[in-house]
Formats: C-alpha cells, structure tokens, sequence
C-alpha cells in the first residue's frame, strides 16, 4: 500500500485533495487488490463483471485474453441453469494467498 499511496502523486488526474487522503487510497487499493486478475503475461487488470464470479476448487469457468487484451469467459465443464458461475480466484491448497487477498479460506 505504501508504494501504491507514493505513486499517486505522480498521477496528473488526480487533484492534491484526493492525493493526500490515505482513507481514499486505502478504499482505491482494497478495490483494486481484491477484485483484480493477472493475465498471462504478468499485467494485472480489473475487468468489469469478472469480480462477480465467486471462487470454487474446482471452477465451472475460465478467463483467458485475446489478442486485444479483451477478457473473454469459457465454461470448462456443463454447468446447470441457475448454478452460480465460479473460476478458481488462486491454488486452494495454499490458504496464505486466499485468506491475504481475498479475506476468507477455501474449505472445500
């Protein structure tokens, strides 16, 4: 966080105002961190609507990226009318990574 808070004075957009208010750039970091994917070649992106697929082991979705950088959604397995659409957010055997970025563990 103390990185992302430096670097913001360097972003001519934002107004002083908005730059110094560490409670603004708090909220800003946890939306970015918790709600944003890296992509195959090591960019990290939010991609709208993708934050609403919830986690599972064993995912009914994948995310992968064209050409263009679009972020396009794959079903890897047939999944029931009405069943919630999960991807696999990270390695469920490693709790750490699940309960530091995302607040919870995997119990399946």
């Amino acid at each position: 966080f103390i990185q992302f808070f430096q670097a913001l004075k360097y972003v001519d957009f934002l107004s002083d105002e908005v730059k110094g208010s560490k409670e603004l750039a708090k909220w800003a970091f946890a939306v970015v961190y918790t709600r944003g994917f890296g992509t195959p070649d090591g960019d990290f992106c939010v991609t709208p609507m993708a934050d609403m697929f919830n986690h599972a082991a064993e995912p009914d979705v994948e995310l992968t990226y064209d050409e263009d950088g679009n972020c396009c959604v794959y079903t890897v397995r047939d999944v029931p009318a009405g069943q919630p659409l999960c991807l696999q957010y990270a390695d469920p055997t490693n709790p750490s990574f699940l309960f530091a970025r995302y607040g919870f563990l995997d119990e399946s």
